[in-house]
Order: structure tokens, then sequence, then C-alpha cells
């Protein structure tokens, strides 16, 4: 119809120009008909024909306009990716050209919606499996703030050569300037533009996240730089950096790279691409284009003392190495980063790693993306409702505000995982601390108030005051507390939101589906509305998230591994009768009149007497060796015969100034290459299966208890003392994951868990003699009573070697043996798992009687380290066991040191020093406080671990008995 209507127009001009120069009627009448169908066109409303007749030209230009552009996009296109494949081609080939090695199943690729660029398997390549080794980059290709400040002057600031980032990000501005003739050039090419971290976002995108105090994160990051850039003259240390390198650089790569936005980027650059290794970063090309994802498999139930585990075993797939390369006339060693992978990856498919248990915040702060999958270790920032915290200040508001002022700036907040615990262990206590005073009552309130008041520390937190402690943060129904308080400060906190949940999943559901006809893609926006969705959802998990079923399910957890069923027993006789075998017909013992049997009262395993033994016989002898191999596992054995494991143990010889317990150390080392890499392989493997396992380990030792179960213990120092050793134990932990050798060697073996058993196991079962320890087949098996009055000694025979062991009692046959260890009940609480009923050795702990600086003999530190050795100190905070007059005369001997004391006439600020009344005055401060705390123990709320429960009440009541009696004595 369009080209019916077009021709007829098209007739009627021609029949115009017919009728100018012959009448004809034939002629009049078509022009005629031609009108009238015009007119009835516009009539009826069907302007469709007439209007595309007058923009029909038009259409054709822009269709050829288009046609045009289209056709230019392309070949941009082409060029560009052109462009950048050879950007990638000429990088890649400086790497090879410098002695990097590339793993021949990976390639270079760009992913836009990473940012950049990232690593792929290849089609045709079969892909990479778990731990292959990716590259080997020499560290004459690596940047680290230690390479960089060789070169600089030593006029830079402090501050300015303290910063990794600011340092590396100096010398890229450097190689910059160089332009072409720097050596660093074909890797600049292929550095981002920009890193869309949160310090390079505007204010109308930073408003977008909802999130004032992130906000205020950026704002700051980039006001440091700034300052920095203006008051620290980077500028000009930058240029005798560039000065120095005695290379020519074009002005416009001057200019160009030497301004704050220049810095800025670099700064970013390194501050998203480093890797951090032992404490240092590392700019290192190739392996910096690794995008993240979370490693699979992982676990969303992981509590939080696992929290923090995956930054740790990042050393595990990233680790420094030395190969040595001779000829006939010299011998050269290279310096390797060396890369592996994290997870299997099949061809044609991203490679990724993970970064570390890190929270969303961490990632858009220094890396400018959120993950892609849900990240089950970020937390949400909940605040508290100012109208509650005017309520809590009622009952005493100066102590409440000095509190807020100090720890929250006035402005309570935390951070909460979708399992409804915080972030810290600091604020989960000063939460707890807020919400004894909006839901308590007032008795609880008293009780906490009389505590911070009555202190004389100033830092009430850090200091560790037990009675603060137990009555401000750890104070009966404190769990109810603080999950309502979570509660109501999530319901706060998203009430302040000014957009819902289901508000931001549909713009963003809007978003991503009309992401194509969108003239730029609105990166930021669209990062923001995922950022708050995710906090949104905990902060809504968090307003439910507690059922009350959470004792229920660790009870079911503390109960799987109890010998309750036929089966568990089968399996541990019969791995008994194996290990009893072992010692017959491998170990042959000289002597050996014990063997191996289940023990009755829960001790599990025990050692029974095979004929009569009388008191000092020898009942078991053993040659700590036998064909070559180590029956008895020794910390002073250093060479095992194993090779691999002999050159980890010489290295962490030969640079470990700072352990101070090396004994513990390379034994712990020793069980873990016999249970985890020998296995079946080694010797001792009739012994290692009779060990306790990990779920055992987890029911009986303080290692795996939770902090708010030790609350049992309040009112005694052995709880602080737990805490102390769990934390000293989860720092050598760190300590191996920090350490090349130890990773390389162990790999993903190297688990916190595995690592804890292997620490049970080494503190609750070795055995001392000649100053070392001893994991000893058999006599580890011998029960703990305090039966024998006489303690347990083991020796070496200097002459023979071997090793003996005396009874200390008669034994009948049949019957199981014992030994006393000859310790109080906090030491074998601590180590071992139990406590003795009727405990010669017991004493009460006391661990907070220290020098001050303060005191008078604090004054002359020379003076006070030989007054304190002199008096058998070697420490300004010794611990005391108080049990009898001689640990009273101690006491006293420590008192008068502190204080100075040479006469009984000697005062301290202004007073009379009595040391008996110093004694008196400490003793009677433990007795009052373990009776103020005393019995709000007993009706704590946890109701699953009743036999650890029953061992702490007792303990406390031990302890308050053996200081009524000495208090009644002094």
């Amino acid at each position: 119809p369009n080209k019916k209507a077009i021709m007829t127009r098209h007739k009627l001009k021609s029949s115009k120009l017919l009728t100018d120069t012959i009448p004809n009627k034939e002629v009049t009448s078509r022009i005629r008909n031609a009108i009238h169908l015009q007119r009835i066109e516009r009539e009826n409303g069907n302007t469709f024909r007439a209007m595309f007749s007058t923009i029909l030209p038009y259409l054709r230009v822009q269709f050829l306009v288009l046609s045009f552009v289209g056709i230019l996009l392309y070949f941009l296109q082409s060029f560009h990716s052109s462009s950048s494949h050879s950007k990638l081609e000429v990088f890649v080939s400086w790497l090879s050209d410098n002695g990097a090695i590339l793993h021949p199943n990976v390639m270079l690729k760009s992913y836009p919606e990473y940012g950049g660029y990232g690593l792929s398997t290849k089609l045709d390549g079969g892909g990479i499996q778990y731990y292959e080794e990716l590259f080997r980059i020499p560290d004459t290709l690596i940047l680290s703030r230690e390479k960089v400040i060789s070169k600089m002057s030593t006029n830079v600031p402090t501050l300015v050569k303290e910063d990794d980032d600011v340092v590396i990000a100096m010398q890229l501005m450097v190689e910059c300037a160089l332009g072409s003739e720097s050596f660093y050039a074909p890797y600049l090419q292929v550095l981002p533009e920009e890193v869309p971290r949160l310090d390079f976002w505007d204010e109308e995108s930073l408003s977008m996240l909802q999130d004032e105090h992130l906000a205020s994160i950026a704002r700051n990051s980039r006001r440091r730089l700034e300052v920095l850039w203006n008051q620290h003259g980077i500028r000009s240390h930058v240029h005798s950096m560039l000065q120095s390198t005695n290379s020519r650089w074009s002005s416009r790569d001057y200019e160009t790279c030497f301004t704050f936005e220049s810095f800025h980027r670099f700064v970013s650059i390194v501050g998203s691409r480093a890797m951090v290794l032992n404490g240092n970063k590392y700019l290192v090309p190739l392996p910096d284009m690794t995008n993240y994802a979370p490693q699979p498999h992982r676990s969303s139930g992981d509590d939080r003392a696992r929290r923090g585990e995956q930054n740790l075993s990042f050393n595990l797939y990233h680790y420094f190495s030395t190969s040595t390369t001779s000829t006939a006339r010299e011998t050269s060693e290279t310096r390797y980063m060396i890369v592996r992978t994290d997870r299997g990856t099949p061809s044609d498919q991203q490679i990724f790693e993970n970064y570390g248990d890190n929270d969303n915040t961490l990632y858009l702060e220094m890396f400018g993306f959120l993950p892609h999958e849900q990240n089950d270790f970020h937390c949400a920032a909940i605040n508290i409702n100012p109208i509650l915290i005017v309520k809590t200040s009622s009952p005493s508001p100066l102590v409440v505000k000095n509190i807020l002022q100090q720890y929250f700036d006035n402005y309570p907040s935390a951070c909460a995982y979708g399992d409804g615990t915080l972030s810290s262990k600091r604020d989960e206590d000063m939460f707890a601390f807020l919400a004894l005073f909006s839901y308590s009552y007032d008795e609880e309130q008293h009780k906490c108030i009389s505590a911070l008041e009555s202190s004389t520390v100033q830092d009430i937190y850090f200091d560790h005051d037990e009675n603060i402690i137990m009555t401000c943060y750890r104070y009966k129904n404190r769990r109810d507390n603080l999950r309502k308080l979570i509660q109501d400060a999530a319901t706060y906190t998203l009430s302040l939101k000014p957009t819902l949940l289901v508000d931001d999943s549909l713009e963003l559901s809007f978003l991503e589906r009309n992401s194509m006809s969108l003239p730029s893609f609105p990166y930021k926006r669209w990062v923001a509305i995922r950022f708050r969705i995710q906090e949104k959802i905990i902060l809504e998990n968090l307003m439910h998230a507690y059922t009350g079923d959470e004792d229920d399910t660790r009870r079911k957890e503390d109960q799987q591994c109890e010998f309750d069923n036929d089966d568990t027993m089968k399996s541990l006789n019969q791995k008994i009768d194996e290990f009893n075998e072992f010692i017959d017909d491998v170990v042959k013992p000289p002597i050996c009149h014990i063997k191996a049997a289940v023990a009755t009262d829960g001790m599990r395993i025990g050692a029974v007497a095979t004929e009569n033994i009388r008191t000092d016989d020898i009942y078991l002898q053993l040659l700590p060796r036998v064909h070559g191999k180590d029956i008895i596992l020794s910390s002073s054995v250093v060479s095992t015969g194993y090779d691999d494991f002999d050159i980890l143990l010489h290295d962490y010889l030969d640079n470990s100034s700072r352990d101070m317990d090396k004994h513990t150390t390379i034994l712990l080392l020793r069980l873990m290459y016999e249970t985890f890499i020998l296995r079946e392989r080694s010797v001792l493997q009739p012994y290692l299966q009779i060990l306790p396992t990990i779920d055992e380990q987890k029911v009986s030792h303080v290692l795996w208890m939770a902090d708010d179960d030790l609350d049992y213990l309040a009112g005694s120092d052995l709880r602080i003392e737990v805490l102390k050793y769990k934390q000293s134990v989860l720092n050598r932990f760190r300590s191996f994951m920090r350490n090349d050798n130890v990773v390389r060697l162990f790999g993903q073996i190297l688990t916190l868990d595995n690592f804890l058993w292997a620490h049970s196991i080494v503190d609750s079962r070795s055995i001392w003699w000649d100053g070392a320890r001893h994991l000893v087949p058999m006599l580890d098996l011998v029960n703990c009573s305090a039966g024998p009055s006489r303690i347990h000694s083991t020796r070496q025979n200097e002459k023979t070697g071997l090793v003996e062991t005396k009874a200390a009692m008669d034994v009948h046959k049949g019957d199981q043996i014992f030994e006393n260890y000859g310790q109080p009940n906090y030491i074998y609480f601590l180590y071992h798992g139990f406590i003795l009923t009727d405990n010669a050795h017991d004493c009460v702990l006391f661990n907070d009687i220290k020098i001050l600086r303060t005191d008078p003999v604090a004054q002359n530190v020379p003076s006070m380290w030989a007054k304190l050795n002199s008096a058998g100190f070697y420490s300004i905070n010794p611990t005391f066991c108080m049990n009898n007059d001689k640990s009273v005369d101690r006491l006293k001997s420590f008192i008068r040191v502190k204080y100075d004391v040479s006469s009984p006439s000697s005062s301290f600020h202004g007073n009379l020093i009595n040391v008996e009344n110093v004694v008196r005055s400490i003793i009677g401060a433990r007795l009052v406080r373990l009776d103020s705390i005393k019995g709000r123990s007993e009706q704590s709320e946890s109701s699953h671990m009743n036999s650890k429960k029953d061992m702490m009440l007792q303990q406390v009541e031990n302890e308050h008995e053996i200081l009524t009696s000495l208090w009644n004595r002094i």
C-alpha cells in the first residue's frame, strides 16, 4: 500500500506538468481522482503514509550513517581487541624473556565483567589439577617496599617509607615517566586505567552504599593520600628517583605520570593487586591478574575460631623458593615466587583463587569489587539505638559514659555475622556490658557498678580485671541479653536504611535486565545495590536468628564421640591388640611388665600389669631406636632419616630465634609428620592409631572449648590461663602457616583442627627427662592418680641408653598401674583435661601479681632485675601457686622486691608497707572475688558439657577451700 500511494503522488506531480502544456480531459480526471484519494486519507486520519513519504529521504540518510558507524565501531573493536591481544603477547614474552616459567595450559584472557584481564585454561590443554604449579616468577620482576627503599634518598619521610602501597606506587610512577625506556613497560601496558576502589567514588556514589561509616573510610583514604601528596613532597621524591635512573624521558610522559591522579591510580593498583606474605607486600606481575572466587566445598558453618584460617593458608599456594643452577664456571641462585592452584580447573575456564576469609567492605575498600558469589564471611554493621543508650546510662551515668567514650566514641556499633556472632571479642564484651543495663535486674547492674567503681585499673577491659569481666561482661543471662541487644540493634539499623530489601532487589533486577540498552553500564550503582542487599539480608537474619536450637546441636556434637556402641569398642579393642603385638614383635623391650587395655572410669585406655610388680621395680625399659627407626619421639632428635623432614627441621632451627619453646615445636612437627605424612609407612602406626582422635580431643581438651564455657571457672585465674594458652597455641599455628617450608611439606594437611590435635597430644602425653620432651609408646598409657605418694620419674640410663621407669607402688597382676604426675589441678585441667579429687599437690594459681611502672623498685631498672634475680624471680609477672607456708613466704619475697622493702619502716606514697598485711590483702581479695562470683557460674546457661562443667565447678570449690584454710593460718 505504501508503494501504491507513492506512485500515485508521483503520477500527480507528472500530471500537473502535463496540464500546463496539454489540456486533456483524461488527465484532468486522473488529477481529480488523485486529489480525492489524498482527501480520503486525511479524513480517515491515516496520515502515516503521508508522513512516511516526507521522512523517507532522512531515513535513508540515517540508515547510511548508522551503517557507517556500525562498520567503524566493528573495526575499532577489532583494532582494540587486536591491540589488547598484542599487549598481552608482549607482556607474556617479557615474562618469559626474563626467566618466568608459565604453566603450558594457562593463558591470559580479557574478562570485562571482572574489570580487565584474568587467567584461563586453554581450550585444548586438558585443564589443571589442584596444587599444580602455575608460575615461577623470578625476584627480578617483583616489586617490594624493601627493593624500592634501597633506591630512595635518606630524606624521604619515615611516614612515607613505612607505607608499602605508597612506596611501590612511587616506583611505578618512575616507570610510567620512563615510558618505553622502562624495564616494566610491558607490564604497565596491561595495568588498568582505574581501580574502582571506594576512594575513587564521588559523594553521590558513596551515598548509594547507605553506609556512612564505609563512606567515611573512603573519604579518609583519599584525604590521607592528598595529605601525603601535598605535604610530604611525594612528587619531588619521585622526581629524585627518576633522575637517579640516568635514563631519558619525555616531558609528556613526565607531566602525565607526575600528577596526584597518577599517584592515586598507582596506589590503588598496588593496594588491590599486591600479595601479602609474612607481613610484606609484593607486586608480582601475572599472578596479580588472578581473579577472586571462594574455594569450592568450603563450609558456611565454620565457627569463629576458624574464621581467618583461609587467610593463613594463602601461604600454602604462594611462597618463595630458591633454585640453584650450576655450570662449569659458576653456581648461581635465583629466587622465585611460586604460585600454585588452590582448586582444579577444567579446560577453557577462568582460573580463580581465594583471597582469604574477608569481609565485603575489604573487597570494596581495597579491590573495588564485590564477590559474585555469596560471601559467608561478610558481616553487617549494626548500631545501637541512642534512646537505648540514654536508658542504659541511668544507673551510673558517669561510669557508663566513660566506657562509651573510651570504646565506642559515644556511638556503639559492631559488625555482626549472619549467625548472630560479632566479629570481635571486644565488641561482644562491650555489647554485653550495654545489654546488662538494658535488660538485666538491678542486682546484676549493681554488682557491675560496684566492681567498676572499686577498681583502680584505668583500662578496665585490657587489664583483664577478673571481677569486672565476670560481673560486667560475663554475668548471668549474658547470652540472652546479648542476643536481644543484637536483634534490637539490627532492627534499628535496618529502620534507618532509606530503601527496603525488596526495593533493592527490584532495582538490581531492572538494572541487570536492561544493561544492554544503557549507554554505559553504571558499575558503581550496581555494586552499591548488591552491597546493600547483602547487608540487609544479614540484618533481617539477625532479627530472627535465634531459635534456641543451638544448645541441642552442640550437645549432639559433643555426644557423637562417646564410646557407646559395640562397633566402636570392638574397633578400639582391635587397635589395642595390634599395639600390644607391635610392642612384643617390633619394639621388643628388654623389660615390659605392662600391656595396653581398655580402662574404666572414662579413662579410655590404660596400662595393666602382666605380672605382680613391686615398688621400685623397673616395669618398663625401652630402646629409643630399633632397627634404625625412632620408637620414642624426642624433641632432642634433629636427624630422623627422612630427608624432607630433616631439611624442614634444620631450616626451622636455623631461623627460629624467637621461638621460646623449641622442644614443643620440634615434637609437634615430628608427630604431625609421622601421623599425616608417613601414615601407614610410619613404624609407629600401631601406636599412632590408638591415640585419641580429633573428635575425642574436641570433647576433652580445653583447646576446643568455647570461651563462654569457661565461665564455670569464674573467679579463678585458671580461666585467664586457659585463654592465654589457647591464644599461644593459635599464635604458633599462625607462625607455622607463615613458614614456607612447613606449608610446602604439609600442604592441605595443615588445618587448624589437625594442628590443635597434635598440640593437645604433645601437651597431654609427653614425658620430660634430660630437659627434652618425649612421646613414649606404652608409657604414655599409664594414667595419673593421687594414690602413689612418690612422683613419677623416667630416666635414660647413661651407660646402656635404655629408658627406664620404676614403679612407685605395688601393683597386682591384672590391675591398672598408675603414676602420680605431681602437678596441681590447674596444670592437669589446662593440659590434660582432668582434675584429681584428693590432690596433695593442688594449689591456687595467682597470675595477676606483677611489678608496675609506678612501683618503687621499677624506678631503677638494673637494680630491680638484680633484686628480682637475687630473690629467685626472673619475671616481673611471675605465677604463684598458693597452698602452704612455703608458698606464702615466696609471695612475701616478691612483695618485698615490688615495694623495695628494705626495712619494716619502708613506705609507699607515704604509707608504711607491712608485707604481712599486703599478703593478707591479696589472699583476702581473692576470697572476696570467689565469693562474689561464686554461684552465678553454677547457674550458667550452657547445658551441653556436664563432665567439664562439674570439673570446673569443682576446681573453683577446691580453690576456695585452699584459700580459706590458708587465710585462717595467716
